[in-house]
Formats: structure tokens, sequence, C-alpha cells
């Protein structure tokens, strides 16, 4: 069974894969440096405004999301078309993720139906710093 691993920040996530037998292995990493500037670095849309990807409509946002959650959220919505890629290129059997509290919060709700039931597990940690084979480890894959 392939299995696909992302562990990820908020301003980095590594892919990792389990093919089988196979030892875990990166495969690929995919950036978003917002993530690591400082919130007042970070360029605001203005008041409060999000547009929404399905059509033209804007609406207001909740005026307590900071600027560096909406980046954040983005950043989880570019990890869950990712994974949709994989699920509908029938690449990916499996899923697990492991990641911040808050990014994993924003993922679960950005990922869609059919890839959601793929997902094995969900872990609220951090394992961007890990090695591949402690991250295997600690995820017992």
């Amino acid at each position: 069974m392939k299995r696909y691993i992302i562990v990820a920040d908020a301003a980095r996530a590594r892919v990792l894969v389990r093919d089988g037998l196979d030892p875990v292995r990166e495969v690929d990493e995919l950036l978003h440096p917002e993530g690591r500037m400082h919130p007042g670095e970070l360029e605001d849309r203005g008041k409060g405004e999000t547009h929404e990807s399905s059509n033209t409509t804007v609406r207001a946002s909740d005026k307590r999301t900071s600027v560096s959650e909406k980046y954040e959220a983005s950043f989880a919505h570019t990890l869950a078309d990712y994974m949709k890629g994989l699920r509908t290129q029938g690449d990916a059997e499996a899923f697990i993720l492991a990641a911040t509290p808050s990014l994993l919060g924003h993922l679960r709700s950005s990922i869609d139906d059919a890839t959601g039931k793929l997902v094995e597990q969900t872990v609220d940690k951090d394992y961007t710093r890990d090695s591949a084979e402690d991250i295997g480890r600690k995820l017992a894959v």
C-alpha cells in the first residue's frame, strides 16, 4: 500500500512516501516563506476581504482573523490541492498528516471529502525537522 506522509508547519511541508515494506523516503517539499515572516511584514488584502475561489464573490472575513492565519489557511489549501492531485492521479492509497495544531485544523477543513476518506491518521505535532526514518518510527508506518 502506498502511503503518503505529509509533515508540515506554517512555512514548509515535507512529503514522504512509504510504499509497501520499503523504507520511508522524502519525495517532495513545498515551501511557504510567508509562514516565517513576522505578521507586520505580511501584506493584507485590506479590510478583511476574502475572494471565493469558485466565483467572483467577495465577502468580509472575521476581523479577528490575523493576517498570518490567513496565509496559513492559504498554505493549507495548497496542501489540500496537492493531496487531491495525488489522489486523482491514482498515486495515493492513504495519507498520514502530522502538522502544527493550527495548520492541521486549516488542513482538515480544506481537504475534499474523497481525499479525506484516505486520511488514516492525523497528529498535531511538528515533525518537519525530523529525519524520514524518525518520522516513520514516530507515526508507526
